[in-house]
């Protein structure tokens, strides 16, 4: 419950709760050093949550808490009222949180007949998302609210986004340029005015790429972490890198990408929550041994993390630098791993021994197999396939004799995957699904582990 002779400090502070209220309190009274702040505090976008009399109604003070702390004189000193809240930001993070309340109080007293105090700023800002909307509330002050803009923001100029009535009593839009060179430059008559549910969008630079780098690991002449410009290919890079050295193992490579990553972690939920889905209909059906080889299926998926592996053709890209084809466009993060020459030839899945065995350049895959015990009784050996050293998969599908000879052409670096025969327990493709992509997955992210970049 509120205390009539009380005020309330909330957020990025050492210590937030109740304060005694006494007349004339401002906020240097509340908070009178940045001693009594956390660290990374944003000192220039404060507010105060006020209640109006008669009717109470939610009012929204910003005030400048740095201004304030060297200028006690100055307006943003601001006189404090019983009941008053004060909310202290962190520097550049998320204030949904602490805002988001406050919006929702002020849509409700909208629902009254006022206007909905809101205006949102996106874009190359720091900090951006809705707030409300204060009495003479400007471009500057959205900006200040926003925790200023980003490097790569584009300061010649910013749009606002403006619902309007016409004659019609119907809603148009207008986009308002503002001129955001004049208004850093200290030119407030560029101070743009902000009215209730405008959205103010803050550009980036054209071409902007900012401190965005790959990492080369392995076999490179020069292996480390490579700043890029936008459009910049991976066969450039490993040409300022020195190209590779003689000991490289380009079939080999391991390229991951970050954005890759997040699609297949999706995927990854989705086809676990599928395969949830089928079991659960299993147990209606009280196929106990389909159940339990569901759910073991179930708890790699979920615990399977996703590599975001892209399968490229280093040979190809080094052959072919700049094609917009055959290179690869980098992206900030990406990195490649180019190991050393191998001899290994690896047999996974549903055989007596899985392990690796040495390549001897003439044995088939078949002659593999049967180094390592051969088949187990759940072994789908319709399914077999190969993963390359450079992440395709062959499979014994092909109907072709040319594509025949490759799929038995077994290769250093290769993987050899005999996966479990979902048929058996159960007719579901999906299964069989699932249990191929753990099968990759792994692969993927042993080879990723193995060299520190996952």
């Amino acid at each position: 419950a509120e205390i009539n002779n009380s005020v309330v400090l909330e957020g990025h502070v050492k210590r937030p709760g109740e304060r005694a209220y006494f007349n004339g309190m401002t906020v240097l009274d509340l908070i009178n050093n940045v001693n009594s702040l956390n660290d990374k505090v944003d000192l220039d976008y404060a507010l105060v949550r006020r209640l109006v009399p008669p009717a109470n109604k939610v009012e929204i003070i910003s005030f400048n808490l740095r201004r304030a702390l060297t200028e006690p004189s100055s307006v943003d000193n601001l006189s404090l009222q019983a009941l008053d809240t004060i909310y202290i930001f962190e520097l550049g993070s998320e204030r949904e949180e602490l805002i988001k309340p406050l919006m929702e109080e002020l849509e409700q007293q909208s629902g009254n007949g006022g206007l909905y105090k809101q205006v949102s700023v996106s874009g190359r800002i720091k900090v951006s998302g809705n707030y409300p909307l204060e009495q003479n509330m400007a471009v500057s002050d959205l900006i200040r609210a926003g925790g200023g803009l980003t490097d790569a923001a584009y300061r010649l100029e910013a749009e606002i986004t403006r619902d309007e009535l016409d004659e019609n009593s119907e809603i148009v839009v207008r986009h308002i340029i503002v001129d955001l060179k004049r208004l850093l430059d200290g030119d407030y008559s560029a101070d743009v005015l902000l009215r209730s549910r405008d959205r103010l969008f803050i550009k980036e630079v054209p071409n902007w790429s900012g401190n965005n780098s790959v990492e080369l690991l392995g076999e490179v002449h020069f292996p480390g972490e490579y700043s890029i410009k936008l459009g910049e290919t991976l066969g450039q890079v490993l040409q300022r890198a020195g190209g590779l050295n003689p000991t490289a193992f380009s079939e080999g490579a391991l390229f991951i990408r970050e954005s890759l990553q997040e699609k297949e972690a999706k995927y990854l939920l989705s086809l676990a929550d599928r395969l949830e889905k089928d079991i659960a209909l299993l147990s209606i059906e009280k196929d106990s041994g389909a159940v339990e080889t569901g759910q073991s299926l179930l708890k790699q998926l979920r615990e399977a993390e996703a590599v975001g592996r892209l399968v490229i053709d280093l040979e190809s890209v080094m052959a072919n630098v700049g094609d917009d084809l055959k290179d690869v466009f980098l992206q900030n993060g990406d990195k490649l791993f180019i190991p050393e020459k191998t001899q290994e030839v690896t047999v996974v899945g549903e055989v007596q021994f899985p392990t690796s065995h040495l390549f001897d350049g003439n044995s088939s895959r078949e002659a593999y197999l049967s180094k390592s015990g051969g088949y187990t009784s759940k072994a789908d050996e319709k399914r077999v396939y190969i993963v390359r050293a450079n992440g395709s998969v062959v499979t014994s599908e092909r109907t072709t004799w040319f594509a025949q000879r490759y799929y038995n052409n077994v290769q250093p670096g290769d993987t050899i995957v005999v996966p479990l025969d979902a048929d058996r327990v159960r007719p579901l493709t999906l299964w069989t699904s699932v249990t191929q992509i753990l099968s990759q997955i792994g692969i993927f992210a042993a080879s990723a582990s193995a060299v520190g970049i996952l």
